[in-house]
């Protein structure tokens, strides 16, 4: 997995131009169909994973001149999906936020967000070099490894997009699918990992992510 930012943000631009592809492409009225998320129709899974463009953009504008608390992806995955993490307690909230924006925002905003937001967005974080942010109220955090999570959120969201609107999951670029493959899989404990991909144990790591 790399951990190079010029890296990263190719990864992030590829997965955020699929996505503006794949939203430009789809049929106005697809954008009522439910997602396997419950609650959550294709507008949105869209304005959920679209706050994610305006975020990272602003994080790029808030460098901080510290050391950050948590200085992996994983480290920071791992606290938000721990019993008690945020993956729990904010997910009712994060949901009905992203129902709201569905209802407030048009087809066309909720696609320009990665047609015409996240193109500059990316450019802007590549620009910005190895900086620290405040992440969202959870710490210090390296913008590399801030991209890294928004590259795992394209990926694990792109996916649930797709069987939504029918098209096939492999049509996903095939970078950032790797690389949140190897992401994940640096949640688990290795040996158990190891143990339970080979049929040696039940797959009982899994989950490792909410």
């Amino acid at each position: 997995m790399s951990d190079d930012l010029s890296s990263r943000c190719a990864l992030l631009g590829n997965a955020w131009q699929w996505w503006a592809a794949t939203l430009e492409a789809v049929d106005e009225k697809v954008w009522a169909r439910p997602s396997r998320l419950e609650g959550w129709d294709v507008a949105a899974l869209v304005a959920h994973h679209g706050l994610l463009v305006t975020g990272i953009g602003f994080l790029t504008t808030q460098p901080l001149d510290a050391e950050p608390a948590t200085t992996t992806a994983r480290d920071m995955l791992r606290r938000f999906n721990a019993p008690n993490g945020v993956a729990t307690t904010a997910a009712a909230p994060v949901a009905e936020l992203a129902r709201q924006l569905a209802t407030t925002m048009s087809h066309e905003e909720l696609t320009a967000r990665f047609l015409v937001e996240a193109p500059p967005v990316v450019a802007g974080v590549r620009a910005s070099g190895s900086i620290v942010i405040e992440y969202f109220g959870n710490g210090t955090f390296p913008i590399a490894e801030a991209v890294a999570i928004a590259i795992m959120e394209s990926v694990v969201h792109g996916l649930d997009l797709v069987d939504a609107i029918g098209t096939p999951a492999g049509d996903l670029p095939i970078g950032p699918v790797r690389f949140t493959t190897e992401l994940l899989a640096s949640l688990a404990d290795p040996v158990d990992f190891i143990e339970s991909a080979t049929g040696r144990r039940p797959p009982d790591v899994l989950p490792v992510l909410r």
